[in-house]
Formats: C-alpha cells, structure tokens, sequence
C-alpha cells in the first residue's frame, strides 16, 4: 500500500505555495509507470499545478506527460491517469519499489463478492498540512478496512462499509485511494489484489463507493494502445 501518494497541487500565491487535495496511487503497467486518481480532485484546479511525488518528504516531482480522463457522466468516468514521462524519470524511478505492479489483463479481474475484506489508505484533507513557516508538507496517511457490500446502482462501481473511521474528523482527501481485497489463503496468512479506487465516502453512513479495477485496467490498456 506504499503506491499510496498525496495529490498535491502548486499555487501561484507565494505565501500559500502548495495545496494537498486528495489521494493517488502510482502504478507500473507494460513498460509505463502512471498515478490514478478520481477525476473530480482535479475541479477547479489547473492540470499543469499537479504535483506528486514519490519519496516523502522529498520535494522531486515525478515529471508529467499528460493527464487523461475517461468522457462520460457515470460513476465509473470519474477517473483520471496521470501518464509520466519515461524518458526522464530520475534515476532509479523508473520502477519503484512504491509503486504498484498492474500486469493482470482487465478480464482477469473479478468485482468484489457481498461480504469480501476490503482495505484502503489515503490522505484525508483533516491529517494532511502545510507548515508554511518551515515550508513542510506533512502528510499522513489512514488505512480503513471494512466489507463490500455488493454493486453500487452506478455500473462498474461497488460499495464497501467500512469497520472504524474514529481516527479521522471526516473523509474528505481520500478520494482517489486504492482499494484492495484481502484474501485468507492460510491462517492468518492473507493474499491482496487491487479492486479498484475510491470516489466518494462518508464517516456519517460509513460506507464508500469505489470505481472497480477492470475499469482501470482498461484505461491502461487504451493509453498503452495509443503509445501512452
């Protein structure tokens, strides 16, 4: 779950340099290496202010190439692939151990069952600052788990109910978070599979909405197809 990274955004003001609004996840995928998130953590921000990076702490930016959204007004369109630029990638990122590692085809992929663990970690907005006197960004990242509790009415999305939010004042800045399911192959050993990313929660109902990977996957594979 390391693949896990703020969405930071640069301000033109001087005073208020950065902003943190909302979470990605980096990911390998046939050669290329990409951060996902949900498309409306971009609303109201410039594209070219995005900013991620992959060692915290560290203010070396991943260099972007492009940003590319699914079209449509469905749930399962909010969805942006942040694509990065190979060629010039610093020297040992171009696959990062943080990263996540996506081979699978998108037919491979099976949407959660009723009842499936599931886990997640981003940065929601209430842990996550800027310490403008000594100019530090300080992130901090939640994990929460909970069950699926089957199909949103939204195609291609699913629904999870999350077991403890009590750590967190609310859910805000956790869109974009990767979601992962939790297998049990052994006792107390378990297995994990990417399942799909957040677009919305909240603590009041405790539950939240997730865009199911295949649809990640596929847009990979249509970027990866245009030579993306």
């Amino acid at each position: 779950m390391l693949c896990a990274k703020p969405l930071i955004f640069e301000n033109q003001d001087e005073q208020f340099r950065y902003s943190i609004l909302g979470t990605c996840f980096v990911v390998s995928f046939r050669g290329g290496l990409y951060a996902v998130t949900a498309k409306h953590c971009f609303d109201g921000r410039e594209r070219t202010s995005v900013r991620i990076r992959m060692i915290p702490g560290d203010l070396t930016w991943l260099p972007i190439r492009a940003i590319h959204t699914l079209g449509g007004d469905g749930d399962f369109c909010d969805l942006a692939i942040v694509d990065f630029n190979a060629s010039i990638l610093p020297k040992g990122i171009a696959q990062p151990p943080q990263c996540l590692r996506l081979e699978l085809p998108a037919s491979s992929l099976q949407t959660p069952a009723d009842g499936a663990l599931l886990a997640l970690v981003g940065y929601p907005a209430s842990s996550n600052c800027i310490d403008y006197e000594s100019f530090e960004l300080r992130t901090q990242g939640f994990s929460a788990d909970g069950r699926c509790t089957g199909p949103a009415e939204e195609e291609h999305c699913s629904i999870m109910r999350f077991n403890k939010l009590e750590p967190v004042e609310h859910l805000n800045g956790m869109s974009g978070s990767p979601v992962f399911q939790f297998e049990e192959i052994r006792d107390g050993v378990y297995r994990h599979s990417f399942t799909g990313v957040l677009i919305r929660g909240s603590k009041q109902s405790n539950s939240g909405r997730f865009i199911n990977a295949e649809v990640v996957i596929r847009a990979l594979l249509e970027l990866r197809r245009h030579g993306h």
